[in-house]
């Protein structure tokens, strides 16, 4: 059927799922799809302001799109942003979206009092108060109110003021998510009144407490994502957010707080936990895993990092999902925990060690990083003990966290079939023998290789004796991804030491195909491309970001 024959109604839907670079070259295909994107390229565009527009007023009152998203950037003198945004107000006298990026401290008193018809049609407004100080800037009110009828969204980026208190009031009762990142200045404090719309807060805090900021109580919040940097605090309010789904913690030192959360007694709601202590050196408290299943029984996902842990018996957790693990100590000889609806565990190797789990019969993926554990040493408890006791593991991720703890592999391994499908390694020196066992694993259909060294200085058979050929076969492999993989041990190897199959998709990163045993990646950001210990299923699905397309219109920043 030809897309063209479609009602204009249909054309439009399809052209809702497209991004805006899509949508500007779907606009030039014809009149007809100018006019069905033309409605998305105005809400997912925006119109970005700079001091150098004062100087194409024309070219702005000319502007043909309707834009309903306003960037506003670094505009030092009060005079040309004023003169600029009084055309913005004439031409766009729409808007919903507002960003007020580099504002100078004073110019958002300013701002709210000489346009606020205008400023209050936002649904959502971010604010990146600017830390440079101004001699000239005329020192508004220590304390003022922003009433903003029409505000779902806030994205708050506090400063250092150079002088004087500062206490903004947002007034919002229809306010439904909040981003709060606080500064380094005590004396200045952005306060949000009780909404019982709320639902979501993601927030830092440097200098000032919660409850500073967020006045009264917020009885409908079911997302709350808190760094908080100073030392140990005290969190009971979080014992009054009865509808809460999904709660991320991270503090400097938690003895306190930790207690807070055991005394959680009527947020039966949890699904989400995840608790992080910044500085392993500080106090670290103590967690008791009975009290967190016993308050949250239909917790799915529990994720603690350098905290310690308390285990009495076999701890039941009846609907836990995903486990994840690391730098947690016991203050007992184990941790067992029973957890029939596991599918995938994410721990540390001495972790890994201690950890006991009972009835868990749905367990499909285990990450595992080896911390300063040899590669053979990891391989050899696996077999033995967890791959053996869980035999519908089908996934194995084997990482170290740490690059600079690099050992080097030399070791022969047994030919042990794990009946994985799937193995992936990363930041790991491994030895070609490690290759070998792996050509006797009969299910194996696919391996990622990620910022390894393959070690081929020595290939010996499974007798340890020299082998007679120069590359490893792994004919069952369908799928093989490598990048950033090197070769030691030899100087003259033009061959990838590792042989596929007939039918094997490989995808690899490098410079050359025909360099192929040389992969090098091609990306500045490569590391946050695959964090191993948190690529697995605790995220922020429960959450959403205000300057994406799919959760706050098709709009973004």
């Amino acid at each position: 059927m030809d897309i063209n024959l479609l009602p204009l109604e249909l054309l439009q839907h399809i052209m809702s799922y497209l991004d805006y670079h899509t949508l500007k070259m779907a606009s030039i295909v014809c009149h007809r799809w100018n006019k069905a994107s033309e409605l998305f390229i105005v809400r997912k565009g925006n119109l970005c302001i700079t001091e150098a527009t004062a100087h194409h007023l024309n070219d702005l009152q000319n502007c043909v799109r309707e834009y309903q998203t306003i960037r506003i950037h670094r505009m030092d003198e009060w005079s040309t942003l004023q003169a600029v945004v009084t055309i913005f107000t004439q031409r766009f006298p729409r808007v919903r979206k507002l960003h007020l990026s580099g504002c100078l401290q004073d110019y958002l008193y300013r701002f709210y009092n000489t346009f606020r018809s205008w400023m209050e049609q936002c649904e959502l407004i971010k604010v990146s108060i600017d830390d440079r100080f101004a001699d000239h800037l005329l020192c508004g009110p220590e304390d003022f109110e922003l009433s903003l009828p029409n505000l779902k969204h806030l994205v708050w980026h506090e400063c250092l003021y150079g002088y004087g208190q500062k206490t903004v009031t947002i007034n919002a009762p229809n306010m439904e998510c909040v981003y709060i990142d606080d500064s380094l200045d005590a004396s200045c404090v952005v306060r949000i009144p009780t909404s019982d719309r709320l639902k979501f807060v993601r927030c830092m805090f440097y200098t000032k407490h919660f409850d500073d900021t967020f006045i009264g109580s917020m009885p409908n919040v079911e997302t709350l994502i808190m760094t908080i940097v100073y030392g140990n605090c005290d969190v009971g309010y979080l014992q009054s957010m009865h509808q809460l789904r999904y709660l991320s913690l991270s503090f400097g030192s938690a003895k306190t707080s930790l207690r807070n959360v055991e005394a959680m007694h009527d947020c039966d709601q949890l699904k989400v936990l995840s608790i992080t202590i910044q500085d392993s050196n500080s106090e670290k408290g103590l967690l008791r895993l009975d009290k967190i299943f016993n308050n949250f029984i239909i917790l799915e996902t529990l994720e603690l990092r350098t905290v310690e842990v308390h285990a009495t018996g076999s701890v039941p957790a009846k609907h836990l999902e995903f486990l994840k693990l690391r730098d947690v100590t016991c203050s007992t000889s184990s941790m067992s925990v029973s957890a029939p609806q596991l599918k995938t565990l994410s721990v540390c190797w001495k972790t890994l060690r201690i950890l006991e789990l009972h009835e868990c019969d749905h367990l499909k993926e285990l990450f595992l990083d080896l911390e300063s554990s040899g590669l053979k040493q990891s391989i050899e408890h696996i077999a033995n003990f967890f791959v053996l006791n869980h035999k519908n593991l089908s996934k194995l991720v084997l990482f170290r966290s740490y690059q600079e703890t690099a050992i080097e592999d030399d070791a022969w391994y047994a030919s042990n079939d794990f009946g994985l499908e799937n193995l992936e390694l990363y930041n790991i020196d491994i030895s070609i023998n490690f290759f070998r066992m792996l050509s006797e694993w009969k299910s194996l259909k696919s391996i990622a290789i990620v910022r390894c060294t393959i070690n081929c200085g020595a290939i010996n058979g499974n007798d340890g004796a020299p082998a007679t050929t120069n590359t490893v076969p792994l004919p069952n492999v369908a799928r093989m991804k490598l990048d950033n993989v090197k070769l030691r041990g030899t100087t003259t190897r033009s061959i990838f030491p590792l042989q596929f199959g007939k039918v094997c998709e490989i995808d690899y990163t490098s410079n050359s195909s025909d360099l192929f045993y040389n992969t090098k990646h091609q990306f500045c950001n490569h590391d946050q491309r695959f964090s191993p210990f948190t690529n697995d299923r605790i995220n922020y699905d429960y959450t959403f970001n205000p300057f994406t397309q799919d959760i706050i219109d098709p709009l973004s920043f």
